[in-house]
């Protein structure tokens, strides 16, 4: 587990006045044109929590989920900073497990550090609020269960994405009220995340009097699915509701359809957003493939994609790794996470826990990449499944997804 200090260096011309530990040759230009460049001094920085893998067996997986936050440090330091200081990530390599978190987070608070983005994961993230929560440190975590959003438990996280009772919400509205399908299985992992959006699909499916033809389980890194795929057809199910995270996962989970010649609805995870999919399992099976995506990054005949999106989009790319994961990056919380804080820091004039969290949980109507973010002193939840969409998996090959984005199914 290692922990580093890195920035991202942008040169650009500023309208404040100039900071402290100005270069020589700054203050000489500042003299010559009367503008003075944008510099930050070395011991004024703010640094954030980078929890991610670097190493272990989802540390590719979570990999692009950060890109995001990048972007959005290098808007904020080009835009001088929050309250005039440099915003620079401290990294700190979680394996991607549980049970590093505690260490992890004793890190954190023993470099005075009191805003974090990460883990990614729920089961992680859960471990990680253990410690994070009773020191005060603010954070989002790339968490997907709804307990994240409870501000009893969790009063310094705030969930910038969608949480698992959207995410089963807007999927039984797609399934049942949409296209009026009955009979649906359910293929979730046995984790947080898979468990509690399992109980949530269960939880509307029943406010509609519908029971699952069959739950299966199978592991955070399956070695296969077919299995459980089979038992899903064999159980009479015209819809698939696949609830795992991973994307080896999904590709198992597409290439047991192919198998078994099946071509059923499928709802995914949005990790399932990836172009690389395709490369495994043969185009036929993702034909009804539908996965959770948010409306502000899926077009329609009368809602094409919006110019702050597309121009996003650009920034995302501009990272490395990121060729076929757009989708991916594009939908973590931490960009939207990293300009609320400064939002809130400089309306309050205070990177202190307490006045942060003031801010945060006033948060209302915030018109965020992703979409409405509503706050308040209860509910850490951001997203609605008003905020959602579900999107075609084949759309990716039309030229208006650029990558990234999706039609709306």
């Amino acid at each position: 587990m290692k922990g580093k200090s890195f920035a991202t260096l942008n040169a650009s011309v500023g309208r404040r006045t100039l900071l402290k530990g100005m270069a020589g040759a700054g203050a000489a230009l500042a003299g010559m044109t009367g503008f003075a460049p944008l510099v930050f001094a070395e011991n004024d920085v703010i640094r954030i929590g980078w929890i991610r893998a670097t190493t272990g067996k989802a540390a590719s997986t979570y990999a692009p989920i950060f890109s995001g936050g990048l972007v959005a440090i290098d808007e904020i330091n080009e835009a001088g900073g929050i309250l005039g200081r440099k915003v620079e990530p401290y990294e700190v390599d979680d394996e991607g497990s549980p049970s590093t978190q505690p260490a992890v987070a004793r890190r954190l608070i023993e470099e005075k550090i009191n805003i974090a983005v990460g883990p990614g994961g729920s089961s992680q993230g859960l471990a990680s609020l253990a410690v994070t929560s009773p020191a005060k440190i603010l954070s989002t975590a790339y968490a997907l269960s709804d307990d994240f959003g409870d501000a009893q438990k969790y009063p310094y996280h705030y969930q910038f994405v969608l949480n698992t009772r959207a995410q089963a919400e807007a999927t039984v509205r797609h399934l049942v009220d949409k296209l009026g399908i009955r009979k649906i299985g359910i293929l979730q992992e046995q984790t947080a995340f898979g468990e509690a959006l399992g109980k949530n699909t269960v939880d509307f499916l029943s406010q509609r009097g519908i029971e699952p033809t069959t739950i299966q389980t199978v592991p955070l890194s399956p070695t296969t699915v077919l299995p459980n795929i089979d038992n899903i057809r064999k159980s009479g199910a015209e819809a698939v509701c696949a609830w795992v995270s991973l994307l080896p996962a999904y590709g198992m989970t597409f290439k047991a359809l192919a198998d078994l010649d099946w071509a059923p609805v499928l709802c995914c995870h949005l990790s399932a957003l990836s172009d690389t999919l395709f490369e495994m399992a043969p185009e036929k099976v993702f034909e009804n493939a539908v996965a959770t995506s948010y409306k502000n990054l899926t077009w329609t005949a009368d809602e094409p994609i919006g110019a702050r999106q597309t121009a996003y989009l650009e920034k995302i790319r501009q990272k490395p790794d990121m060729a076929g994961r757009e989708p991916i990056a594009m939908m973590a919380p931490f960009y939207d996470f990293l300009h609320a804080i400064k939002a809130v820091a400089e309306e309050k004039k205070s990177l202190e826990s307490d006045a942060l969290k003031a801010g945060m949980d006033a948060l209302t109507n915030y018109d965020a990449m992703l979409g409405r973010i509503n706050f308040s002193a209860t509910s850490h939840s951001g997203h609605s499944a008003d905020s959602l969409a579900l999107a075609k998996l084949l759309s990716a090959r039309d030229e208006r997804a650029r990558g990234a984005f999706r039609e709306r199914a």
